[in-house]
């Protein structure tokens, strides 16, 4: 069997946040082309499509996570995770993290600490193979650069928060961030029995971009899965690091124990 879910937020809500962050134009367009991509692969989208704008909040992530994890439960069955919309970094109460941050998924009415999300991705059972695709800020799990970066071009959006925005934003949102569970050093593999693996639009510093029409990072995605569809995860990371700008850098990278063929079964 085969699922996804796919979440895409231009704005999120102000009232919640404390701050009104630049409006995005492109991220909820992304969510509607992975849908329709991995649609015409035989994926069920899960939700009757993707999730856009003030609907993909926490809980509705959670919940769908959670129904994920009981529909796709025999070895084999995949499941695609993704989101595209800012993403940010919170300070880490309990600094499970060597610098002392968090990284988050901006949903519309409020910030998901990436130890959040593994731990509802270990609901998922062995042998279930789950791609999280992150085409935010900060996405990724370390950091990696294959080559030199370049400055972005002049009116290239960003998806992420200016320092000021985020600590004003976590200001807001304190109380529930801070009481989002926290995962010791290492605890993360022992806990995801899953094979997960992440394509991430950036390393976890660096900024993630878009263009008029789709994130840089899903645009180099969807062009390379067009074309090669059968690509190994490493070799489709570097693809599309080769089509996004020098800015930022996709990469691949197992949260967990790797995929058996380590490629997508389209």
């Amino acid at each position: 069997m085969r699922g996804a879910l796919t979440l895409g937020v231009n704005a999120v809500n102000p009232g919640l946040y404390g701050v009104a962050p630049p409006q995005l134009r492109a991220a909820e367009r992304d969510a509607w082309e992975v849908a329709d991509f991995l649609r015409a692969k035989d994926f069920n989208i899960q939700s009757g499509g993707p999730v856009l704008g003030d609907r993909a909040t926490r809980d509705l992530l959670l919940h769908n996570l959670a129904h994920a994890a009981r529909t796709y439960s025999s070895p084999g069955d995949v499941f695609v995770l993704f989101f595209a919309g800012h993403g940010s970094q919170v300070p880490d109460p309990s600094w499970s993290e060597r610098d002392g941050k968090n990284e988050t998924w901006c949903l519309y009415d409020g910030e998901i600490i990436d130890h959040a999300l593994y731990i509802a991705l270990a609901e998922f059972q062995p042998g279930v193979e789950v791609l999280v695709i992150a085409d935010c800020c900060h996405s990724g799990a370390a950091d990696v650069w294959e080559s030199p970066r370049v400055l972005p071009p002049t009116g290239a959006p960003a998806r992420g928060f200016s320092p000021t925005t985020a600590l004003e934003a976590y200001r807001a949102l304190a109380s529930s961030c801070d009481l989002q569970p926290r995962l010791r050093p290492g605890e993360r593999q022992q806990i995801l029995r899953a094979n997960v693996e992440l394509i991430a639009a950036c390393g976890e510093s660096e900024l993630a971009f878009e263009g008029p029409r789709l994130g840089w990072f899903t645009d180099a995605l969807l062009q390379v899965w067009e074309k090669q569809p059968m690509l190994p995860f490493a070799d489709l990371a570097h693809e599309v690091n080769l089509r996004t700008p020098r800015v930022q850098t996709p990469f691949c990278s197992p949260l967990s124990l790797s995929w058996a063929n380590g490629r997508m079964p389209f």
